[in-house]
């Protein structure tokens, strides 16, 4: 079941991040991003979904219409009312499952029933998993760019998917 992180589930969300950042390398994440203070700040939103099955978090993905972060870096003209798609992630225990072709699914069924016209994300062209899955989920390549702040990972590509409106 995929539904809004609550306050309760924080230390879930934590413990989920900890987790798949410790199994990257050479990937856009770091060290310090993102962070506890960045859940923080998504919980307090409301822009922090995850998929829990029996109340276990294992995967999560943020969605907003926040013009920040490396998503600023590029020009979106083509989506009049674009949501974000940020900080998409599974636990290790359940990759390869589908998870996150199903929160994209999620993200796609919220951001027709809010009225906007257009899902879009930003990702590193060395991140592999995301580019397959993007492809995957007909979202169409708009742009590449580089970002001098996110080296030694500053190459991104952006993405974007015409979803229309339901009627």
């Amino acid at each position: 079941m995929i539904r809004h992180i609550e306050k309760q589930d924080l230390e879930q969300a934590e413990k989920l991040l900890l987790e798949v950042k410790e199994g990257l390398s050479a990937h856009q994440w770091n060290r310090d991003y993102p962070s506890k203070a960045v859940l923080q700040s998504d919980l307090a939103t409301r822009s922090l979904f995850g998929w829990f099955e029996a109340e276990r978090l294992f995967a999560m993905v943020t969605l907003t219409e926040e013009l920040t972060g490396t998503v600023k870096h590029f020009n979106w003209q083509e989506a009049k009312s674009p949501v974000f798609i940020k900080r998409v992630m599974t636990s290790p225990l359940k990759r390869g499952q589908g998870l996150a072709c199903e929160l994209l699914q999620f993200a796609e069924d919220e951001a027709r029933k809010a009225q906007y016209d257009a899902l879009c994300s930003v990702t590193g062209v060395n991140n592999r998993a995301m580019l397959h899955l993007f492809d995957k989920e007909g979202f169409k390549k708009v742009a590449k760019g580089s970002i001098r702040e996110r080296y030694p990972y500053h190459e991104f590509f952006a993405f974007q998917k015409e979803i229309g409106r339901r009627k």
